[in-house]
């Protein structure tokens, strides 16, 4: 089940990245966002990060749980708790429309699933 849950957030990871990359403006326009070129240029390049990082987890899934170091489960954990306050406090200023609260539901949703895999690493293993 855990390998299911980290092979869909990689999952995720590569979808969004190629609609980073591939479609800036549409997202921008989806997000309610202005655009100019140099938003663009880096969403793409978000969008090519987002796709390495996302194809590096859904293949290092196929192992479980524990193929992952607990530095790199925490190195999502943070960066996906970090992207989330960022996203719920942009759309509690307006920033960006109601799609954001999207995003921030599928971050804590990814949230939830590394602080388990943490919580699973860090647990003693009975004899």
């Amino acid at each position: 089940m855990l390998t299911l849950m980290l092979r869909n957030k990689g999952m995720i990871m590569v979808s969004l990245g190629l609609l980073f990359l591939l479609a800036p403006a549409v997202t921008f326009e989806w997000l309610g966002l202005p655009a100019s070129a140099g938003d663009a240029l880096f969403l793409r390049l978000f969008g090519l990060l987002s796709i390495a990082m996302g194809s590096s987890l859904f293949l290092h899934a196929a192992h479980g749980a524990a193929s992952f170091t607990a530095a790199e489960v925490l190195v999502f954990l943070v960066a996906d708790s970090a992207a989330c306050w960022l996203i719920v406090h942009a759309a509690l200023a307006g920033t960006i429309g109601a799609l954001g609260y999207l995003l921030a539901l599928l971050y804590l949703s990814s949230i939830s699933i590394f602080a388990y895999v943490f919580w699973v690493q860090r647990r003693p293993v009975s004899a």
